[in-house]
C-alpha cells in the first residue's frame, strides 16, 4: 500500500511538472515509469511516446516500451524497441538481456546467447544472464556449457537454484 501511495504522489508531482513545462521529455519518461510500476501500461506507453516525440527518446524510453510489448507477447515490436535502445546506448546491458530473452522465446538460441553474453560484458555479475545462458544451452542440448553457466548463476545468486 505504501508503494502505491508513493507512486501516486510521484505521478502527481510529474503531472504538475509537465503542466508547468510541457516540453520536459525526462519528466514524461518518469511518468511512463511510474505508470508502468503501477501496472497502467497504456498510460506508460503514452508518456514514453511523448518523451520520444519531444527529444527523439532516450534508450530507456525505448527499452521500457519493449518490456511492455514483450509482456503482451508482441515479440517483434519488443525486439525492434530493444534494438533501437541499443543503437542509442551500445552499453545498455538490460537492453541486451531483454533482446536475448526475445530471441530465446522465438527459438533463436544462438542469438539469445550472443545477447546474454553481450549483457555480461557490461554487467559481469548479472546472475540472471548466466542463468538464461545456461537454460538456452540446455535447449541446444549442450549440457556441459549449460552447467558451466548455471553454476556461475547459482554462485552469484543461490536463490536461482530453487
Amino acid at each position: 500500500v505504501i508503494y502505491k501511495d508513493l507512486m501516486g504522489k510521484a505521478l502527481q508531482e510529474f503531472k504538475t511538472a509537465v503542466s508547468i513545462y510541457p516540453y520536459y521529455p525526462e519528466c514524461y519518461e518518469q511518468l511512463g515509469l511510474a505508470y508502468f510500476r503501477l501496472g497502467n501500461n497504456d498510460e506508460s506507453l503514452k508518456n514514453y511516446e511523448e518523451a520520444i516525440k519531444l527529444n527523439g527518446g532516450g534508450a530507456t524510453s525505448y527499452a521500457n516500451q519493449g518490456i511492455i510489448y514483450f509482456n503482451r507477447g508482441q515479440y517483434q515490436k519488443a525486439m525492434d524497441l530493444y534494438k533501437k535502445a541499443i543503437s542509442l546506448d551500445p552499453n545498455y546491458d538490460d537492453a541486451y538481456f531483454n533482446l536475448g530473452s526475445v530471441y530465446g522465446i522465438l527459438g533463436k538460441y544462438e542469438l539469445a546467447i550472443t545477447n546474454f553474453k553481450k549483457c555480461l560484458e557490461f554487467k559481469p555479475d548479472n546472475a540472471q544472464a548466466y542463468y538464461y545462458i545456461g537454460i538456452t544451452y540446455k535447449s541446444l542440448k549442450n549440457m556441459e556449457e549449460a552447467q558451466k553457466y548455471l553454476d556461475k548463476a547459482y554462485q552469484l545468486n543461490p536463490a536461482l537454484k530453487k
